[in-house]
């Protein structure tokens, strides 16, 4: 969803619409809500996880991140409560904290497609009201879309929420971003086994997860006649020629790729030779064993991330951060972690 007013057309016409209930407005989705009332919703399984503090911050963890009240109607539609920004907020400490651990959170469990607009802020912090790509092999943070990557830049990442470009961020932002980001690996590094084995068990199978294959962009910019998309997939003309954004998914360890050819809502699965994008594709839906394999695993992927955000905010000087009972050291080449006794160096 790109605006709640301007939402997207896919499956032959179906968007998000607002509506009025004596509770207030609402959101109808036409589509499966299950991960983001999994990852987000207000009565998420995996909130009494996160119901405690991180060494760098005096609230709860899961304050940050399970607000949304979500209930589901059926296997391809939701509604959820509107989330709105007060007027006149003004992004503070909790904000560039929040994003931190909403950007953790993310890059573990392989949540993408957080561009500005399906984030909210909040007198409390950020609060994600969109989530439809879940559970994808993720290498970088930036694959969120909550930092920049590659053709999607700045302004429509969703850092637009908490600044108007990297460099606006003092070293106290910076700071406040790395602490929220090394609180929540730090919980999930320290319950992997049970949210492993508590996944495996919730997680439906048969629930679509969204794959995107282009940037939106391109196609509304095709649909306006404005460029000519010319290596289309046919399953990618047929929707477009029916007026939709194309829309496609997976089933969790599948190799096939699907897409609704019809009104009976049947996903088919995606005959076109998918050349260069195949291995894209085969990273998304991924079983939780894929993503929470060991604590190794997650403390090298923890360091990947603080590489790369290491150089994106041009961190100048060493900093230090809580870590359990101990603390993780970092600079723009290295990543001591004094819990584990491990070290990374980064290859130039």
């Amino acid at each position: 969803m790109r605006s709640a007013f301007v939402a997207d057309k896919h499956n032959f016409g179906k968007s998000v619409q607002r509506f009025e209930q004596a509770s207030g407005p609402w959101y109808r989705k036409p589509r499966s809500i299950f991960w983001e009332q999994l990852f987000f919703g207000n009565d998420s399984v995996l909130a009494p996880f996160f119901e405690k503090s991180g060494r760098n911050d005096s609230r709860t963890l899961s304050s940050y991140l399970f607000n949304l009240e979500i209930q589901r109607i059926n296997d391809w539609e939701g509604i959820s409560r509107e989330i709105v920004s007060p007027e006149g907020i003004e992004i503070d400490d909790p904000h560039f904290y929040s994003f931190g651990v909403i950007l953790a959170y993310s890059y573990i469990f392989g949540i993408r497609d957080l561009h500005k607009h399906n984030l909210v802020p909040t007198k409390g912090g950020l609060q994600v009201i969109d989530a439809e790509v879940a559970l994808t092999n993720l290498l970088l943070p930036s694959e969120t879309a909550l930092l920049p990557y590659k053709d999607l830049s700045f302004e429509r990442s969703g850092a637009q929420n908490i600044g108007s470009g990297l460099a606006s961020f003092t070293a106290d932002q910076k700071r406040r971003i790395l602490a929220g980001y090394f609180d929540l690996f730090d919980i999930v590094f320290q319950n992997i086994d049970p949210l492993r084995s508590l996944l495996s068990e919730k997680i439906n199978s048969t629930v679509p997860i969204r794959v995107i294959l282009r940037n939106t962009k391109y196609y509304l910019a095709h649909l306006a006649g404005e460029i000519s998309i010319e290596d289309l997939l046919l399953e990618e003309r047929v929707q477009l020629e029916r007026g939709d954004v194309p829309y496609f998914f997976k089933l969790i360890g599948e190799r096939d790729l699907y897409w609704i050819s019809s009104l009976a809502f049947d996903g088919v699965p995606v005959l076109s030779d998918l050349g260069g994008m195949r291995s894209e594709v085969e990273r998304h839906a991924r079983p939780i064993s894929d993503l929470l394999i060991s604590p190794t695993q997650l403390e090298q992927k923890v360091a990947q991330g603080t590489f790369l955000l290491a150089r994106i905010f041009d961190l100048r000087e060493p900093m230090t951060f809580g870590w359990n009972d101990k603390a993780i050291k970092i600079d723009q080449n290295s990543f001591k972690n004094e819990y584990t006794g491990s070290s990374f160096t980064l290859k130039k």
